[in-house]
This record gives C-alpha cells, structure tokens and sequence, in this order.
C-alpha cells in the first residue's frame, strides 16, 4: 500500500529552489570559506554572526508569541529552570566534567536530528511502501550516526565534540558492524529507489538530495577524510544547521502571522529582528570566548550562558512535532 503522489516541487522540504538555495547554497559558502582560512581562530567571526542567532530565534518565536507561550507556559517555565538548576549543582559539587559531557552528547543528538528531519520530510512527499518508509529511515540514520558513532573510537576522524574528551569512547571493533550497516543500508536504499522508479516512473530529487548533503557534512566533519577536513566539516555543520534553522524560523512565523498569531514587534520585519540577534550574540559570544577564565571561574554566569544554549535544544525537540505541536510544520503541507 502506497501514499499519495504528491507534486514534484512539493517533493522538497520547502521547494525545490528555496531547498538548492538553502541548503546547497549554505554547503557551497562553507566550502568556499574553508579554503580562505587557516584555523578556528578564523572561525570566531562566523560563530558569532551566523551560528548563534539561530539559537535566539526560538526564543522569539516560543516566548514571544502570544499563543505558544501560553499554551505551554508550564514548560516554558520549568525548562529553562530545571536546566540552570543541574548546571549549577554540577558546577558547586565540582563536577564541571559532566557539564561537558552532557553538552557534547545533547549538542550531537540535536544536530543529527535536524539533519535527519530534512530528509523525513521530504521522504514523506512521495508514495511510498513500508518497506521502502523501514529502508529509508535505516539509510539516513547511517548517514548521520554512523560517522557519528566511527569518530567516538580511537583513531578514528574527530575526538570528542566541543574538547577531545567530552564524548563517550567507543570500542574500536564495533567499527566493522557499523560500517557494514552504513554500506548495506546505503545498498539497499539504492536498489530500491531502483526498483520504485521502474515501477512508479518517478524520482524524489529531495530525498536523494538531502541523504546526500547529510552524508557529505558528517563524513566530512566526523571523520575528516582529508587535510583541513576540521575546518571543511565544521563550516559544512555551522552553515547547514543554522542557515535552514533560520529559514525555517521566517516561514513558520509567516504562517502563523497569517493564522492571527501575535508575536513580539521585533518580529514584524526580519530586517530589524537579525541586526538585534547579532548585537545580542556578540555580546554573549565575546564574554563567553574572550572571557572565558573569568566565565569559567563564575559558575553562575556559565551556567546561565549554557542553560541559554539547551534550552534551545529542549524547546526545539518538541516545537516541531507534530504529535506535540502540529502548528509548528503545518505550512509545509
């Protein structure tokens, strides 16, 4: 039993333009930019103008509107302060170990999500079987957290996330099932986007498109295939993480300005709301990275800077579900 067909340009996350803009778009200026610097030390600028505005946008779009901010005050709420509360314990008790940890692990899962998500959307645009829907999960799955998983082994591509300590270590001969996961899972996919062509005469360039933009950002920032591969992958990550977030943001508060949603005035024009994101980071990013002994000393103002950080994380794994929250992606039906 299949779904319905849908229209080839609705076989894209957003279309298929807006989706080669985006996201090929955002690939192409983070490789372009790898090769115009040296090291991390060069990456401030773009960290600070690009990657952390995308955190504050869900704070003006949660908090900010007048309907989800009181349909989920509760949560709104505890949140943030169930957050600040376990850093600031872990920081007292002197286990600032497990800060980095928990950051590492949550910052990891929160970006194979949202990489995995593009490619289920428009995954979902086409007719599909149950088996085809099981291999195609299986397929994007390995595309992310296989590279994932390889570069928590030793030896293997990038240590660690944030420092070379703060991931858990895994055993070096799991390497062989993964990769034999990865490269069956890849096959089978293969044989049946075949086998649904020959059969169904069409082809979803957006599923393919996204597996393939997925698989390219993680092997390259996972497992470093090449010289400089640190700095490819890491711009490759920033840049397709944030700039679709960002996007995404604009559509969503479109629509639901349309549906008579009330949001803070700063968001009436994107003009207006961007300029102030990026005062707003700069601010928190230069006291967080130029400062960084005396923040580190202050366990207060840490925690604070972090709990902004998962928050983000937590308001983001239930904003777009559509189980909790079907308003949040039901203007890209």
């Amino acid at each position: 039993m299949q779904e319905s067909k849908k229209p080839q340009n609705r076989r894209w996350v957003f279309s298929k333009k807006e989706d080669l803009l985006v996201f090929g778009g955002s690939s192409i200026i983070a490789i372009t930019i790898g090769f115009f610097i040296n090291g991390f030390g060069d990456y401030f600028w773009m960290y600070v103008l690009h990657d952390q505005p995308h955190v504050y946008t869900t704070y003006f779009y949660t908090y900010g509107s007048d309907r989800f901010s009181k349909r989920f005050k509760v949560a709104l709420a505890l949140i943030p302060l169930m957050i600040f509360s376990i850093l600031l314990s872990t920081y007292y008790f002197g286990e600032a170990k497990y800060v980095s940890l928990l950051l590492a692990h949550y910052s990891i899962f929160h970006f194979m999500k949202q990489q995995t998500a593009w490619f289920f959307i428009s995954a979902a645009r086409t007719g599909r079987s149950k088996r085809e829907r099981i291999i195609d999960k299986f397929a994007i799955y390995s595309c992310i957290a296989g590279p994932a998983l390889l570069s928590m082994m030793d030896g293997i591509g990038k240590r660690g996330w944030r420092t070379e300590v703060d991931l858990m270590v895994l055993p070096n001969y799991l390497k062989y099932p993964i990769s034999m996961i990865m490269a069956l899972s890849i096959a089978a996919y293969l044989l049946t986007q075949i086998n649904h062509f020959i059969k169904n005469k069409e082809i979803n360039w957006g599923k393919h498109f996204h597996l393939l933009n997925g698989l390219v950002i993680w092997v390259i920032y996972r497992l470093e295939p090449f010289p400089n591969a640190a700095i490819f992958g890491l711009l490759l990550l920033v840049f397709g993480h944030s700039t679709p977030y960002l996007f995404l943001g604009k559509k969503y508060v479109e629509s639901r300005k349309v549906k008579g949603e009330h949001f803070l005035a700063l968001l009436s024009s994107p003009k207006l709301m961007l300029p102030v994101l990026i005062v707003c980071t700069m601010l928190l990013s230069y006291g967080e990275v130029e400062t960084r002994i005396f923040f580190s000393e202050n366990i207060v103002i840490r925690s604070l800077l972090l709990t902004v950080v998962l928050t983000h994380f937590t308001i983001d794994s239930f904003l777009w579900r559509r189980d909790i929250h079907p308003e949040g992606l039901e203007f890209l039906k």
